[in-house]
């Protein structure tokens, strides 16, 4: 199982360079067995240093081909502690760069939902899904393919 975050630091996405494909990603951890809650995370992101609250979850969904399952939540970060490199504007994230297409898609989709002022889960495959929209007297729901910017 893989526990990621979409990180907000006053309007700018923090996301990570991996040294060996340079390829962009989310922070994120690996967790094999036991609880694999945020709690997990918050910690990995305090012993980096980060000044981080994760706050929500954003997606939930299976990568069969990888035989794992993904949990996202959103949060924010505080600058300090994190190298401004991982900071990334709207107008200067890498997309070319950015690890995959649901990648691509949860970023886009966090964007859209930032600027409206309004969050929804998703819940689904890697591929397809739908996200429940959280709102303050309902929840509506809407189909999403990832992969389609």
């Amino acid at each position: 199982m893989v526990v990621g975050a979409l990180l907000d630091c006053e309007g700018s996405i923090v996301l990570l360079r991996d040294q060996k494909t340079g390829a962009y990603h989310l922070p994120e951890i690996s967790v094999t067995g036991g609880s694999a809650g945020p709690s997990l995370l918050q910690a990995k992101l305090s012993s980096l240093g980060w000044k981080a609250t994760i706050s929500f979850v954003f997606a939930v969904f299976e990568m069969e081909e990888e035989r794992k399952q993904f949990i996202y939540y959103r949060g924010t970060a505080e600058a300090e502690g994190i190298s401004q490199e991982c900071f990334f504007d709207r107008e200067d994230i890498p997309w070319d760069l950015v690890r995959d297409e649901t990648t691509k898609t949860m970023l886009c989709r966090y964007l859209t939902e930032r600027d409206e002022g309004a969050f929804g889960v998703y819940s689904g495959s890697g591929n397809t899904g739908q996200v429940a929209r959280l709102t303050s007297d309902r929840t509506s729901s809407a189909t999403m393919e990832f992969g389609r910017l």
